[in-house]
């Protein structure tokens, strides 16, 4: 949808109990209320990608409780409600790429906990807080590309036991803590595009990583950083 609609409105879908798949992507939003989306209970996806949301008011998503994806890509997000994603059970991805967050509270994601894609790319972090790796437990994937983050903690990710994908290209760091994903198994793990110089020794210890990429760094090995 390229229509270029301003707001949603109350009830504008009532009722679509079957609708599955709603794409308001590139238009002009400006914010959502939980009345836009009033009588859509059986909603599986919801695009709001490259609109114009700038804020929102808490639990603005509380009638979709079947909603398994919900992307707001691309929109002017700096700070979001607290409990945004309330009363979403069911949700497995989302995807906030693109919005200039800087910061994300724990609270804001505590209420997702079955939550498996998490995407976060672009959005000025400079760190996540330990906090939000506890609440995510349940994540596979996570995209973390092009922010600012400098440092990475081993104790973080530690409670990302089911994760099959990190993307952290395109960051600030200069250097990976020894045994930094400490009994991971991941098919992909994107380092590249940071300032790493050198690789600790036993830097992936312990670690299956099928994927890994570390391209446009500039790294000198040294002796043991995947034994």
């Amino acid at each position: 949808m390229h229509s270029k609609v301003p707001a949603i409105g109350d009830s504008s879908f009532w009722p679509g109990k079957r609708l599955q798949i709603l794409d308001l992507s590139h238009n002009n939003i400006g914010t959502v209320r939980d009345s836009d989306f009033r009588g859509l209970s059986e909603l599986r996806l919801l695009n709001l990608s490259h609109n114009q949301i700038s804020g929102a008011p808490s639990a603005p998503f509380r009638f979709l409780a079947n909603l398994t994806s919900l992307i707001l890509t691309n929109n002017k997000l700096e700070a979001l409600a607290p409990r945004f994603f309330y009363l979403l059970p069911r949700l497995q991805r989302l995807d906030l790429g693109g919005n200039p967050l800087r910061n994300l509270d724990p609270d804001h994601l505590k209420d997702v906990r079955p939550l498996r894609v998490l995407g976060l790319a672009k959005c000025q972090l400079t760190r996540l807080h330990s906090l939000i790796y506890q609440h995510l437990s349940n994540l596979e994937s996570l995209d973390l590309q092009d922010n600012q983050i400098a440092q990475l903690a081993p104790e973080e990710y530690r409670h990302l036991r089911k994760i099959r994908i990190l993307r952290l290209d395109g960051n600030r760091l200069e250097r990976l803590p020894e045994r930094i994903l400490d009994g991971h198994s991941l098919s992909q793990l994107g380092l590249s595009r940071n300032q790493l110089a050198t690789l600790a020794p036993c830097a992936f210890c312990n670690a299956s990583v099928e994927d890994l990429d570390l391209s446009r760094n500039r790294i000198t090995v040294r002796v043991g950083p995947f034994s």
